[in-house]
């Protein structure tokens, strides 16, 4: 064999163990530096607001998944079988200033959004969570982190990079406490290296009936492999549901980005909209008494398989549930037109009763 043949033949294999030697480096860097919370954390909080919820003052509330501000009206996602990573430097500003404007018109004493992107490359690295605090300074904040990782390796040629997103809860009540809950299951490995770690932000905040009101931000698991990881989710979140009311009389809302559909919605009246259910929670979910909140009149949320049309399916996802000892007064999806994120957000008013 000549010592030229040998060289073509020692090239390739050359390549192949500096490919398994950079791959090597990178799972051990994945590994070594993944997100990795413990089971309850207390959540970064920062602003002011009042001490105390008074007992006979209606309340409102305001939840909505934000989209990171890159899921506009003509943005589609390669995850949900689309082509894009982000959007350009210019829709994104265009979103995100959208955003902020609807931000600053909303008036409910609690906002919970999700899916506000701190330090990403698919929102050009910018900060969300300051810059909701500055749209809305007269709200105290509390954020948790429930995506975090330093490289997203796919798509392989457009990869999507740092990703820190979460969920932020802004309220004109200064909590008690606020907490980052982790929710059980992942992803096998190594997807769970690059995949979001769930969590709920809980913050309990003082009445002056006496008993607190604890509020859930939540956003649940997405995908159709998550089937198994949503079922946990659910059963933590009912076990948290009914520890705080049943075991100690507090009031509770929960709200935010379910992945599923409230029991009792049916599709079609959303006008406008094409409307199909998505993964329908059981009736029995929780026990007789509690209040499922949502507008069956608009959906909340869009397929982003391709930018939106007249043809793009939707559906409603995003909603509150109350305990028994809060009474719905009225519930409100506010039509958008899915121009700066692929949800709608979602109001109610509602009144404690007294114990």
């Amino acid at each position: 064999m000549s010592k030229r043949f040998r060289m073509i033949l020692y090239i390739p294999a050359g390549i192949m163990i500096l490919a398994i030697i950079v791959a090597a480096i990178f799972f051990k860097t994945a590994i070594v530096k993944q997100f990795n919370p413990d089971p309850v954390e207390n959540a970064g909080c920062s602003g002011s607001g009042l001490s105390l919820i008074p007992g006979s003052a209606g309340l409102s509330f305001t939840t909505w998944n934000v989209g990171y501000c890159g899921l506009g009206a003509e943005m589609d996602f390669f995850y949900e079988g689309g082509e894009k990573v982000r959007p350009g430097r210019k829709s994104y500003n265009k979103y995100r200033n959208g955003v902020s404007k609807t931000l600053r018109s909303c008036t409910s004493g609690f906002i919970l959004l999700q899916e506000v992107d701190r330090d990403s490359k698919r929102s050009y690295r910018e900060d969300q969570h300051v810059l909701f605090s500055e749209t809305m300074p007269e709200y105290y904040s509390c954020f948790s982190a429930n995506y975090s990782s330093r490289f997203v390796p796919v798509p392989i040629f457009r990869p999507m990079g740092k990703v820190l997103s979460g969920l932020a809860t802004f309220a004109h009540y200064n909590p008690v406490s606020a907490e980052r809950i982790s929710t059980p299951g992942s992803y096998s490995w190594p997807t769970r290296l690059f995949m979001p770690k769930r969590c709920f932000l809980r913050s309990r905040f003082a009445t002056a009936f006496g008993k607190e009101l604890v509020v859930f931000n939540l956003h649940n698991s997405a995908f159709e492999d998550a089937e198994a990881l949503r079922k946990e989710e659910l059963a933590l979140l009912k076990k948290l549901l009914l520890e705080e009311y049943e075991n100690k009389g507090n009031y509770v809302v929960a709200g935010g980005d379910w992945n599923q559909s409230p029991p009792g919605y049916s599709p079609g009246h959303g006008g406008k909209y094409r409307e199909e259910p998505t993964r329908p929670l059981k009736k029995d979910y929780l026990p007789e008494g509690w209040t499922w909140a949502f507008d069956p009149g608009i959906p909340t949320n869009r397929d982003v398989q391709s930018p939106l049309s007249d043809t793009t399916r939707t559906t409603l996802i995003d909603f509150f549930v109350l305990s028994p000892n809060i009474e719905l007064l009225e519930v409100e999806t506010k039509d958008l037109g899915f121009a700066d994120s692929d949800h709608h957000p979602v109001e109610i008013r509602v009144r404690l009763k007294e114990n």
